[in-house]
């Protein structure tokens, strides 16, 4: 059984929000039970794509970064029957995701140079320790075995190569550290949208606890994402001329 983490930022701890309402206006579920499932859906955002789950090299701490691009690179991955499975996948593969996020973030923490951006890093990788716990508790509320789907997902796969490409290539602390915040942001608006249909889902299904604890989770995805983008304006201040970069070629 997933340990239940002591707090969750913006939300409350576990277990007071496993058995809080999940009508709460609190957590923005302003249209649980007053709106038709397809108009809730339509609001999440777009949904990832470009990737799969399977059961090979299963680890419930890290992946091994490995994508799967066809059925055959993951013998045993079934496609999903029902709505339901649809769900349980979309929380295996954020679980992997969460999991290998907080190397990520280690990584970033130590490589950045402004001690309010290593800060922020820190803070979010606590916060997503949180989160995994959180998607443990998720699945055992649905019948299902906390862990990851086993293999990466591939957009997250990506991302974090290119981040790992992007620390290793710039030299400059200031120039870096920009850089830094701009692909934890793109890790951030994937999961943004990946939390955003596991909410869907969920509600569709009747399940508005646990589209709650998911809810939770987005708007912790929401405020870490605000933050960096207030560090990097500061950034582009004392790297640039004041206002931000031109984008013309």
């Amino acid at each position: 059984m997933a340990k239940k983490a002591s707090r969750t930022g913006s939300g409350g701890d576990l277990e007071d929000l496993s058995v809080r309402k999940a009508d709460d206006a609190s957590l923005g579920l302003t249209n649980v039970g007053k709106r038709k499932a397809e108009d809730w859906a339509a609001n999440t955002g777009p949904t990832r794509t470009g990737e799969s789950s399977g059961g090979v090299d299963f680890d419930p701490l890290r992946s091994t970064r490995r994508p799967t691009s066809d059925a055959s690179a993951a013998p045993g991955a079934e496609a999903p029957k029902d709505l339901q499975a649809c769900l349980v996948m979309e929380l295996q593969d954020l679980y992997q995701a969460e999991a290998e996020q907080k190397h990520v973030l280690s990584k970033m923490a130590e490589a950045a140079s402004a001690e309010e951006l290593k800060s922020a890093f820190q803070d979010h990788l606590e916060e997503t320790q949180q989160q995994t716990a959180r998607l443990g508790q998720i699945l055992e509320m649905i019948g299902e075995v906390p862990g990851g789907s086993g293999v990466l997902p591939t957009s997250v796969a990506g991302l974090i190569t290119e981040s790992d490409e992007k620390m290793e290539l710039m030299q400059d602390p200031e120039l870096r550290d920009l850089m830094l915040i701009a692909e934890a942001q793109k890790m951030e608006h994937n999961e943004m949208a990946s939390y955003g249909t596991a909410r869907a889902m969920a509600h569709t299904l009747g399940r508005d606890q646990e589209a709650h604890l998911l809810q939770a989770t987005l708007l912790e995805e929401e405020q870490a994402d605000q933050k960096l983008s207030r560090i990097a304006l500061k950034l582009m201040k004392v790297v640039g001329t004041g206002e931000p970069p031109s984008c013309e070629v």
